[in-house]
């Protein structure tokens, strides 16, 4: 029942709602990182002391219009286009990262950065699929779990945990990404290989004198390049004979 006044009565506990404010690029950071500001409310009007936030964030990239070169960078990652240019609304959402962060105490309202370190093996599904759009932003969700510790109406130490259910989107200009790792690995690209692929490959460039493994990797691929070359000869000069 309402009080005299009609008012409805206040929640007996917090119930925080968060919203994507934006990105930067922090400075100095050992790795590449971006730092996504959250705005944090909550209408009870109690004490929140903190939030154990745990914070998973993806990709989602299904309905979203790519020119004829962006789509083809991502086709070994997500599939065949549509007719319409997109990729389809059931394409598979891209895990990118899980983080946890602290909470500031609050009344109300607030704000918390979150540190989202970056990867840069091309092999990590996230960084193809940031490395294929030479512009735009990225359609991320932000998936937000954990625990708010808060202060009763009793004055004691009270704490509720946080569904699932707080998922907000926000579209990440892919400049920033690329900004991150550019500050750190400028005109560069990791590739993962296996301990045995890396000493074949230091034996090749030894034996040629060769200065580098990027060295290697050139004379391998100009070797194949132009073995494919007289192939293609070979085939086309048979084929007229």
């Amino acid at each position: 029942m309402n009080g005299a006044n009609g008012a409805a009565p206040a929640p007996s506990r917090p119930d925080p709602r968060f919203e994507l404010r934006g990105v930067r690029v922090p400075r100095h950071t050992l790795t590449p990182e971006l730092a996504f500001e959250v705005g944090v409310s909550d209408d009870s009007g109690l004490q929140v002391l903190t939030i154990s936030l745990a914070v998973q964030i993806a990709i989602e990239p299904g309905g979203v219009r790519y020119d004829a070169a962006t789509r083809e960078r991502l086709v070994e990652l997500l599939g065949e286009p549509e007719r319409t240019g997109t990729l389809g609304s059931a394409t598979r959402t891209i895990a990118w990262k899980r983080v946890d962060v602290l909470v500031q105490p609050f009344r109300g309202k607030t704000a918390v950065e979150v540190p989202v370190p970056c990867d840069y093996d091309a092999e990590v599904a996230a960084t193809a699929y940031f490395s294929a759009l030479p512009r735009g932003r990225v359609p991320l969700v932000f998936h937000f779990n954990g625990g708010v510790y808060y202060e009763g109406e009793d004055g004691r130490l009270q704490i509720v945990q946080l569904p699932w259910e707080e998922s907000p989107t926000y579209r990440m200009p892919v400049a920033a990404w690329r900004e991150a790792i550019a500050a750190h690995y400028p005109h560069r690209r990791w590739l993962a290989a296996g301990e045995d692929t890396v000493e074949r490959l230091r034996r090749y460039k030894l034996e040629r004198g060769l200065p580098t493994y990027e060295a290697a990797l050139e004379h391998l691929l100009d070797g194949a390049v132009s073995s494919s070359s007289r192939y293609a000869r070979g085939t086309r000069q048979g084929a007229i004979g």
